[in-house]
């Protein structure tokens, strides 16, 4: 399904003609061959056998200067292969990324908008998770400062060529976000609580922001006092619309929290509203299982 008849017809006479293989390709570039045309050449029959190679994918890029990188081929070879099968070829800061973001409109001009600035945020983001990982501040804020523009709550999907969905960043207010990841790791509690606050104020009236709140809380932290700020956040959340998933929440932060008694009754809740829902509610059982063997010891 990947290619279109004429496509595929033509990958069958490539494989019969002996310049035309991959294998013919691959011992030109060990051989030494270089030359634009052919590293062109060679990454897209790379992505053709799904073998993308992000050192050959920059060799061609670094042969071309920033007036060659602004023509058709190149705007269309940085889009596809800008982010690639999970992978980012033309990591954040690089000379291509930054002729991307700087360039957009050349690229709005030929492919979706909404697909051009997906790619953007995702190079983008895992810069700043690499930078939280380092805890590498100067490559936090430069790159918490190129996300800013597209942090509209919109969610990004990503798409290849062929229209297959291989990427996806839902989380609304993304530089609130990321800041108290990197705060956090960095033990920074001033910072943390400030990006912390800011995060609360803008997501206080939406049950489901709340809720997904709290459900990290419950799945990353054992600190006592992040357990009862998440539990604050899900209780406003069951206030707004009390269903299913923020009331599993709850009760499994109850259970995290060593009140089981009240965990029991909120999960039994859980199970009441699944049922109305008709949403599967196994894990909440096996979470009062869970719960009623923790009382029995």
């Amino acid at each position: 399904g990947v290619f279109s008849p004429d496509e595929f017809v033509l990958q069958a006479q490539n494989t019969l003609n002996p310049t035309k293989t991959l294998t013919y390709f691959k011992q030109q570039y060990k051989s030494g061959k270089r030359d634009a045309s052919f590293l062109l050449d060679y990454c897209y029959r790379l992505r053709d056998a799904y073998e993308p190679d992000s050192l050959v994918i920059n060799e061609y890029l670094n042969t071309q200067s920033i007036d060659d990188l602004g023509k058709e081929k190149n705007i269309k070879f940085l889009f596809e292969f800008a982010v690639h099968a999970f992978k980012i070829p033309t990591p954040f800061n690089s000379i291509a990324f930054n002729f991307m973001l700087n360039n957009r409109d050349k690229f709005y001009y030929y492919f979706d908008k909404d697909q051009v600035d997906a790619r953007i945020v995702w190079i983008v983001n895992a810069s700043i998770y690499e930078a939280i990982e380092k805890q590498n501040e100067t490559l936090f804020r430069e790159s918490i400062e190129a996300l800013k523009p597209f942090d509209t709550g919109q969610t990004y999907t990503v798409k290849e060529m062929d229209g297959r969905i291989t990427g996806m960043i839902t989380s609304e207010n993304l530089v609130l976000s990321a800041q108290m990841e990197y705060y956090d790791k960095a033990n920074n509690s001033e910072k943390y609580n400030d990006a912390l606050k800011q995060y609360l104020e803008k997501v206080w009236n939406d049950y489901d922001a709340l809720n997904t709140f709290a459900w990290n809380y419950y799945e990353r932290f054992e600190d006592k006092s992040k357990l009862e700020k998440a539990v604050e956040c899900v209780q406003r959340s069951i206030v707004m619309n009390s269903n299913y998933a923020n009331n599993d929440t709850y009760a499994c932060l109850l259970y995290k929290l060593g009140n089981y008694d009240e965990a029991i009754k909120q999960a039994e809740r859980a199970i009441e509203l699944a049922k109305q829902e008709n949403i599967d509610y196994k894990e909440t059982a096996d979470l009062i299982i869970k719960i009623k063997e923790k009382q029995n010891k």
